[in-house]
């Protein structure tokens, strides 16, 4: 008997070649897919982590300063420092600048650093790195705390009625040599250094720095570029230990 031709023979028609190709594309499709999902979510946890590390450290050395502003105890009226009394501004423990509108304000700290002597720590945002800066000599050498903000806004909590609590929270405008504040609450915009990666999408919220949702007064809303960085407002309220009885 004759053995037929091609009998037992392998081989893929291009049909199947056509199959297999489409169905490995689909396979490194979803490979990508992973890594991409995979890489996305490791940045935004990386950037995350060390955006909270910012923030925390910023509300941490923000809250001890702010603590240690008018101490060792103001005299009576709560407005100089004991035996202080002939040093120019030596009365004004904490004051600062209003920055007006979305810009962002300055503070100024002052405390008794050794008897007889004042020590003034100042506390500015920096917008052209985006840097929360102190400067330990009165505002003229600065040096950088944190990174990636956006905005510093402060508000003054004042006594009006001499029960050493706070009546109102006001502007840097507001604040007079006589006036006793007795609390300060800050907010800070902080945002990520570096964009998330590509496939992360756009942020376009605004943030509330300053003031009490639903209360239009001293609110300060910021609304920063559309980018794919996070953002996260800390805040935190102090209250001044040298107005505790």
């Amino acid at each position: 008997m004759k053995k037929l031709s091609g009998i037992g023979e392998a081989g893929l028609s291009l049909v199947e070649m056509l199959v297999a190709m489409a169905v490995s594309l689909v396979l490194l499709g979803g490979v990508y897919q992973i890594f991409l999902s995979s890489t996305t979510t490791y940045g935004t946890q990386a950037e995350l982590g060390r955006l909270q590390e910012n923030g925390r450290f910023a509300v941490d050395i923000l809250a001890r300063e702010i603590r240690r502003a008018g101490t060792p105890r103001f005299s009576v009226d709560g407005r100089s420092f004991v035996n202080l009394t002939s040093n120019p501004g030596a009365e004004v423990p904490i004051t600062g600048n209003e920055g007006g509108g979305t810009v962002s304000d300055t503070l100024q700290l002052c405390y008794e650093n050794v008897p007889g002597t004042l020590a003034r720590t100042w506390f500015r945002h920096d917008t052209v790195d985006n840097e929360l800066e102190r400067s330990l000599d009165s505002g003229t050498s600065w040096q950088p705390v944190i990174e990636g903000v956006e905005s510093f806004q402060v508000l003054y909590g004042i006594d009006s009625n001499e029960d050493i609590s706070v009546d109102s929270y006001v502007t840097a405008t507001a604040l007079t040599p006589a006036t006793v504040v007795v609390a300060v609450r800050f907010g800070v915009l902080l945002r990520t250094v570096d964009e998330l990666p590509q496939g992360s999408g756009l942020d376009t919220r605004t943030y509330m720095v300053a003031g009490t949702p639903g209360e239009i007064t001293n609110q300060v809303i910021i609304d920063p570029v559309d980018d794919r960085r996070l953002r996260q407002v800390f805040t935190g309220t102090i209250s001044m230990r040298n107005q505790l009885r």
